[in-house]
């Protein structure tokens, strides 16, 4: 019996998802003032990660970090929860909140953070989980409520949230890869890598039956 590995491919030869930022511009459809505790409707946004030739539904990092950057030009103290459904470790949804501090359209509030991919699970079915490279992300904002008085939104405003795969690697992978062509070319010395058996047979005491 002889064994050999021929070939070791590395998942992240197959399923790359390159270093890549996303913007994501969250368009609040209310203007007005609001009073401290006061919510805004939920923001439901989609990324369609650009992967020409992969069709991912869902994957496992290995490794990677996650950055991620929220700006703000509202004028008032916000409380921003914006939640990745399907980004999640040991089954608990990443849920990212960020208090913010007044901004203007000239001087718009900033706040950065990252988040280490290792042991993550993403799944890129999107809302209607039948989709694939899609990332569906939802931003809640409420006016904190421990603020000193209300909010300005102005109409259209908008809060931004980018967010940037850094060095990710695949552990696990579910979808379609595309075509990949591989040629092996490789010789065995078979006398030098196989531990032929060497010995001799004893006779004494041999018994053949014949039928």
């Amino acid at each position: 019996k002889f064994e050999r590995e021929l070939a070791d491919f590395n998942l992240d030869t197959i399923v790359a998802i390159d270093d890549t930022t996303i913007a994501v511009g969250f368009e609040l459809p209310i203007s007005g003032s609001f009073n401290p505790g006061q919510f805004a409707p939920d923001i439901v946004e989609e990324i369609r990660l650009n992967l020409p030739s992969t069709q991912l539904r869902h994957v496992r990092f290995s490794r990677g970090t996650l950055e991620y950057r929220l700006i703000s030009a509202i004028q008032g103290d916000l409380i921003c929860e914006f939640a990745l459904p399907g980004l999640s470790r040991n089954g608990a949804a990443e849920l990212i909140r960020i208090e913010t501090n007044p901004g203007t359209v000239a001087s718009p509030f900033s706040q950065s953070g990252s988040i280490d991919l290792a042991g993550y699970e993403l799944a890129l079915t999107g809302p209607s989980n039948n989709d694939y490279n899609v990332v569906e992300t939802i931003l809640g904002i409420q006016v904190d409520p421990a603020a000193s008085g209300p909010a300005i939104v102005l109409l259209n405003d908008v809060v931004q949230m980018e967010l940037k795969f850094v060095e990710p690697g695949v552990e696990y992978a579910d979808g379609y890869f595309g075509q990949h062509n591989y040629t092996l070319n490789e010789s065995v010395e078979l006398d030098a890598s196989v531990n032929l058996p060497q010995g001799t047979l004893d006779l004494n005491g041999a018994v053949m039956n014949v039928y």
